[in-house]
């Protein structure tokens, strides 16, 4: 069916428009019969809270008490940052069941700066701006973001592994080494069984929140026990005079929180492979969420009430010094490391499996070369004709080129410099996808061309779009050098956009012959119409793929 003609009988048939009708995209699904949704609900809130609970919150406490001065002060930069990522919540809630297909914001970005208001259909010709913010989230996910997340969680690993060997622990390149290690370890295991890889993160789930929840009970006990305890002065009155008034200093300390709660949007990266994604997306990505904030509140709790300043201050293992006040440091020296050890593990295997989902999915939509979409039954993830199914296929070279360059990354992990980096960029592009999606979208796409299933309240969207603006800007303001490499990059791939689509047409000829020569079948090169008209074509595609008629699909099984 050309739906371009059907839509537009006079436009110029290179171009393929894409449609958003959820009537089209009904009519469409029954192509899609041998693609599985293999994600559970359960299973979805455990990549939630897998990602979230990982190095972040054995590494974040001290920046964040160092940067607004007292642990008064620091509690209430871990609630509102909660809050704030409770709102984003909502809105990707909206955004995943309106376009359940995998890739996150560069899905949304795509759709929500292509719409073409005459024709009520995403036209990226006209309109490129979707096209490029879609473009530059895919650069900076798979290039930086992604791996440099990965790093920062492995090296983390690393350190705690080390520690359980002193010996071992005063070489200064092992647990970055150990690191690395880690990353091709989870790799290799993601590269040989999907379902054992979401099995080992069912597990560690359940092992994470068992952990932070001992944490808080240990440190409770340990006051009772000592009522005579006063060592901490982080809630004292002189503590609270030593709360910053920075702004910018507050920005930064939003950013090291924010960072122990990064995962909040895991889930909708790979939407496309959720069961009922218009009911368990929204129930995921709220009750995952809330469970992080309500353990972060109480471990953080524990950690001032026990800790004096200058310790957490200036501790790069915070749960070691913890454990080393209310356990001992016989005992806390195997029982901390363990718990670290379990947390990272099982984060850096959810970031391992929803990052190659992100270069993936940029591969079907034409983004960059569809070899990185290729599984390891050597079939595109979308190609009808795979034995496999787009939900269960394996992106082994998206696997391999992640594992790749977060091992670089290992070599540099430095906590802070590497959080603000990554937080500037993934920041603004939830401001981008939320403007764009919701308030944006709500406006040029009406009901009936963008069906959507979960719509937020529109005070919620506009509100975290202004604080996710103002964390960009003021975080730029105080740490400039990480703001001008981070925008510098993205300044870098908008070049490269624009030479891709100038010299559209000879790169395709020539990328055509290079894959010829190498046995390889890629669309980002073949096929005529430019990029442009692939892009289209693949991400109908897949979206046609993805999307269920949950309403007769699916049971009101709650953990379906």
């Amino acid at each position: 069916m050309n739906l371009h003609n059907d839509l537009d009988p006079d436009a110029d048939s290179s171009v393929f428009m894409i449609p958003l009708s959820a009537t089209l995209m009904r009519e469409s699904t029954a192509t899609a019969d041998n693609n599985k949704r293999s994600i559970s609900l359960f299973t979805g809130i455990g990549l939630i809270l897998g990602l979230s609970i990982g190095s972040g919150i054995y590494a974040s406490p001290g920046p964040v008490l160092v940067r607004v001065g007292s642990g008064i002060a620091a509690l209430c930069v871990w609630l509102f940052s909660g809050l704030l990522v409770l709102l984003g919540c909502a809105c990707y809630a909206e955004l995943g069941a309106a376009f359940p297909g995998n890739g996150g914001e560069g899905l949304y970005l795509l759709h929500s700066y292509s719409f073409d208001p005459d024709a009520n259909i995403d036209n990226p010709a006209n309109n490129p701006l979707g096209s490029l913010l879609s473009f530059l989230f895919v650069c900076t996910n798979v290039l930086v973001a992604r791996p440099c997340s990965l790093a920062v969680i492995a090296s983390v690993f690393g350190e705690y592994l080390a520690r359980l060997v002193p010996i071992l622990h005063s070489l200064d390149m092992l647990p970055r080494i150990l690191g690395a290690i880690l990353i091709w370890l989870l790799t290799g295991l993601h590269i040989s069984s999907n379902r054992l890889s979401t099995l080992v993160q069912d597990v560690f789930t359940i092992l994470k929140l068992i952990s932070l929840l001992l944490i808080s009970i240990w440190g409770f006990v340990y006051l009772y026990d000592h009522p005579e305890y006063d060592e901490a002065h982080n809630f004292s009155q002189q503590a609270w005079e030593r709360t910053s008034t920075n702004v910018g200093n507050y920005a930064i300390a939003f950013y090291s929180a924010l960072w122990a709660y990064d995962g909040w949007s895991n889930l909708n990266l790979v939407t496309g492979e959720l069961k009922n994604p218009s009911r368990n997306l929204p129930r995921a990505v709220l009750i995952g969420p809330s469970i992080v904030i309500i353990a972060y509140l109480l471990v953080n709790l524990s950690y001032y009430l026990i800790l004096p300043s200058d310790t957490v201050a200036s501790s790069t293992s915070i749960a070691l010094d913890f454990g080393n006040h209310v356990l001992g440091k016989t005992a806390s020296s195997i029982v901390i490391p363990c718990i670290v050890l379990g947390s990272t593990f099982g984060a850096a295997n959810a970031g391992i499996y929803t990052g190659a989902r992100v270069t993936a999915s940029a591969a079907l939509r034409a983004q960059i070369p569809s070899f990185f979409a290729q599984s390891h039954i050597h079939h595109r993830i979308s190609s009808p004709s795979s034995t496999a199914s787009a939900a269960t296929a394996t992106p082994v070279n998206a696997l391999i080129l992640q594992a790749i360059l977060a091992s670089a990354f290992c070599a540099v992990a430095k906590f802070e410099p590497l959080v603000t980096f990554y937080s500037n960029l993934a920041w603004f592009f939830y401001f981008a996808a939320v403007l764009g999606g919701i308030l944006i979208m709500r406006f040029t796409h009406p009901e009936k061309w963008v069906e959507r299933p979960f719509r937020v309240w529109l005070p919620v969207a506009i509100v975290f779009c202004c604080a996710a603006g103002g964390l960009v800007v003021f975080s730029v303001y105080e740490r400039p050098l990480e703001g001008v490499l981070g925008f510098g990059f993205l300044a870098i791939g908008v070049c490269v956009w624009y030479v891709r689509e100038m010299w559209d047409e000879k790169f395709s000829r020539l990328y055509s012959r290079a894959c010829h020569f190498l046995g390889i079948e890629d669309r980002w090169g073949s096929g005529t119409g430019g990029v442009w008209g692939r892009v289209g074509d693949m991400d109908e595609n897949e979206m046609a793929m993805r999307r269920f008629d949950d309403e007769v699909e699916h049971e009101d099984d709650f953990l379906d």
